[in-house]
């Protein structure tokens, strides 16, 4: 099915907008193609646009054929469907992180999401999105507090923390660059933690955290520094101020 197909009172596949039936019993989407980023085929109206062209509800947040569309039997969108929500077409990826040289958990977790991103980056842009990408090393304090850093490594998406929760525990090298007990990120994923994320389970938060996206709650409260990240740069910059260490 090409970008420019639609879905009679169902959605189209390129903008995503609906009509008058939108995900009406009758607007099943059977033949529907797999969905080139999550893998997933969407079979029917319960996952109408729950693919990079749409959000988590049918159409909700995305603008309504009716605007600039030259069909006549158009008449809007049900139940609230589309909203007149602009939809914001950059996507804003970023690594945040401790260390990059000797910290594992650090480097292979920078190894798997550089190449998710390298994966899911051309279907985004198909339906006209983009996809900035940054990584960004957090080297002191002052780093942490203007970007909330709460645990390395740490990847947002629009701003918000693909994890819902932080999880961590004892890491070997950040403590051995800070000269101090350090714990760094682990990440969940079907009952079990692990210190580098698995591909599959990195890609799916990812894709969620773009589909759903939400204005993370940590950003509406007072930014406290995490006492284990103050301690890891407290230790750091003992170490590079020593003269021994710099002979």
């Amino acid at each position: 099915m090409s970008g420019n197909d639609e879905y009679k009172h169902g959605c189209c596949a390129s903008e995503r907008r609906c009509d008058p039936g939108c995900c009406s019993d009758e607007a099943e989407m059977n033949a529907m193609e797999t969905d080139a980023v999550s893998g997933s085929d969407v079979q029917g109206c319960e996952n109408c646009c729950s693919d990079p062209y749409g959000g988590a509800s049918c159409c909700g947040g995305h603008e309504c054929a009716a605007e600039d569309s030259n069909d006549t039997n158009f008449s809007g969108c049900s139940g609230g469907c589309c909203n007149a929500v602009t939809i914001d077409r950059k996507i804003e990826i970023q690594y945040l992180y401790l260390d990059l040289a000797s910290c594992q958990r650090c480097m292979g977790t920078d190894e798997i999401l550089s190449g998710i991103i390298q994966q899911i980056k051309p279907a985004f842009e198909m339906g006209g999105f983009t996809i900035e990408y940054a990584k960004i090393q957090i080297e002191n304090e002052e780093m942490a507090k203007n970007y909330r850093f709460e645990s390395s490594p740490t990847i947002r998406v629009n701003g918000s923390d693909i994890m819902m929760k932080v999880k961590e525990n004892s890491c070997g090298c950040c403590s051995d660059i800070s000269n101090t007990d350090v714990n760094c990120r682990v990440f969940e994923f079907d009952g079990i933690d692990y210190e580098v994320p698995p591909t599959r389970m990195l890609r799916k938060a990812i894709v969620d955290a773009i589909l759903h996206a939400e204005q993370d709650d940590k950003f509406q409260s007072e930014y406290v520094l995490p006492e284990n990240l103050k301690k890891f740069f407290d230790g750091k910059s003992k170490i590079n101020s020593c003269d021994c260490c710099n002979e």
